[in-house]
This record gives C-alpha cells, sequence and structure tokens, in this order.
C-alpha cells in the first residue's frame, strides 16, 4: 500500500486547502478525505499507532488512517472522552458534534448523522514519524513510511 497526501488550493490568495490521502495497492487507486483548511497554511504530524495504523494530526484535527481497508476515521475530544467516526466520503459543507441520548453523534452535511464509537486506549504508545509540511520532514534515526505528497486539481 502507498499513501499519498494531495493538497488542492482552493482561495486565489489565501492559504486555504482541500486535503485528500491516495491510497494505492496493485494498480488501484482509492480516494479519501480529510477536512477542508480554511484557515490558513499547516502542517500533519505522523505517528505509528501500536495496532500499525496512522495517526495524522494538525490544527485541525486528528485523524486515523487504515492502509489495509482503506479508510479515514475522524477523532473528537470532549470532556476528556475520545470518540471516532469514519470520515464521509463526500465533501464537508457542515458539521457538528454533539452528545445525543447518551452517544456522541457526528452530524454533517445538513442532515446526515453518524454516533461515534468511544475510543479507549488505540493511542497510547504511538511512535512519531515526522511531520508533512512542503515535503515530509523525518524525525532522525526513523524509517520514513511509504507516503509522499502531491497537488491535485
Amino acid at each position: 500500500m502507498k499513501i499519498t497526501f494531495e493538497q488542492r488550493p482552493i482561495h486565489p490568495f489565501l492559504a486555504e486547502y482541500d486535503y485528500r490521502l491516495a491510497f494505492r495497492r496493485n494498480g488501484t487507486t482509492v480516494f479519501r478525505n480529510l477536512r477542508t483548511n480554511t484557515g490558513g497554511r499547516t502542517h500533519f504530524n505522523l505517528y505509528r499507532l501500536k495496532d500499525g495504523r496512522l495517526l495524522f494530526s494538525d490544527k485541525d484535527g486528528d485523524y486515523i488512517v487504515d492502509p489495509n481497508l482503506p479508510e479515514v476515521w475522524y477523532l473528537h475530544e470532549t470532556d476528556g472522552r475520545k470518540y471516532a467516526v469514519p470520515f464521509p466520503h463526500e465533501r464537508l459543507r457542515s458539521w457538528s458534534w454533539e452528545m445525543e441520548d447518551g452517544t456522541m453523534m457526528f452530524r454533517y452535511n445538513y442532515g446526515c448523522a453518524i454516533p461515534a464509537i468511544p475510543l479507549t486506549d488505540e493511542l497510547e504508545g504511538k511512535v512519531y514519524y515526522g511531520c508533512i509540511t512542503n515535503d515530509f520532514y523525518l524525525e532522525a534515526g526513523k524509517q520514513a513510511p511509504s507516503l509522499e505528497k502531491r497537488r491535485f486539481n
């Protein structure tokens, strides 16, 4: 599996971007969106979780990336508890998190909803790989994961 981090500028002069991941295996590519960055340039810290999945973390949110499925889970924390939902495959136009009858709900695109799964120890013991900015900056002494970055149209 090869994972590519892709970005597309969405404003003529402000640092606003659409982000997505491209998962390539055996000649097939599957795309998964991340949140649109509407607030300036950012970077992603990249970690390997103890179960082999990846954690992408930026100023706007955290994502668990499962290269085997391939899927992206969007994370949320409130009152010291962490939750995850599969990130919708369509572009987000609106979103919110709210507790409803004891279940954390992720609401998006004016009417869609996904119940969130509480996380337990999934993020414990994560190993830092490096930082994705305009290039990938690897932490000293670490072996790079199979990841590249490119611009998409």
